[in-house]
């Protein structure tokens, strides 16, 4: 029998829930014409299953979990799984023409997975993703409201971005042990008390006519992991692609300043 457990390094939180798990499955919508569907962290594949019932979908699965790996293709013989880290992958590799990108993603690198999404925007026509509530929340603030920052931004500048609904942390193997704190701060909760963070899934589609910029451009890589939370900051960009953030004054405000690299450092 194949055990797989849940590690911690890798952010892995199971869905539990068959009703759930169907319900992200089904809110696929096909946006764009894509025929390919990409899973990253299929985990113990109880998302898989209900995406692998869409006959309609071609899927491959990104997994890093070796644990993982040997379960999917002990109970879904066939299934594509790639056992590569989705974040570093060349997607015009794995498949051709757009396609759409979905998952219970791994709480540690969700936020990572949608500047990926983005940099990768000229294929991907939608995105249907489990988030902790509030990087879901962010990504789908309106402008003005106490969540909208740089996320918020980037992500709605070529996307149309939808809440879908909530998951209670019971429906998660293990339940998420994380409080939080005010400013953004987490600490693991104490032992035997249940996490109070919901989790999310949210959708998101291409607007219309939405500008697509190059891939890798400098705007995304200034905003990478580590400035997404900072939604009280603005960014400012060197000709070499460095980055600083700069604080503002108002929550809401987003600027681009682009001026010559400092040789300093």
């Amino acid at each position: 029998m194949t055990i797989v457990r849940a590690k911690k390094h890798l952010g892995q939180h199971f869905l539990k829930e068959d009703g759930t798990a169907q319900r992200i499955a089904e809110s696929l919508t096909g946006h764009g014409g894509y025929t390919h569907v990409i899973e990253v962290g299929p985990g113990t594949g109880a998302l898989t299953k209900y995406l692998i019932a869409l006959d309609k979908y071609d899927l491959t699965c990104f997994e890093v979990d070796t644990e993982s790996i040997a379960y999917l293709e002990k109970n879904h013989p066939g299934l594509r799984v790639i056992q590569r880290d989705f974040l570093r992958a060349d997607l015009s590799r794995v498949v051709e023409g757009p396609l759409a990108v979905i998952g219970n993603f791994p709480y540690n690198i969700s936020t990572q997975i949608v500047f990926k999404v983005l940099e990768e925007r000229h294929r991907v026509t939608e995105m249907v993703g489990m988030f902790q509530k509030e990087v879901g929340d962010r990504i789908c603030a309106p402008p003005g409201s106490k969540t909208y920052g740089i996320t918020s931004v980037l992500a709605q500048a070529w996307y149309h971005c939808d809440p879908l609904f909530i998951v209670e942390p019971s429906s998660f193997i293990p339940p998420p042990k994380v409080f939080r704190l005010p400013h953004g701060g987490t600490v693991s909760a104490p032992s035997g008390k249940v996490d109070s963070r919901e989790h999310r899934a949210a959708k998101v589609e291409p607007w219309p006519g939405a500008p697509l910029a190059p891939i890798g451009d400098p705007m995304l890589a200034a905003v990478g992991p580590g400035s997404y939370a900072e939604r009280s900051n603005s960014v400012d960009l060197t000709h070499e692609g460095q980055a600083k953030i700069v604080p503002l004054r108002s929550a809401t405000t987003f600027y681009l300043e682009t001026r010559d690299a400092d040789p300093r450092g």
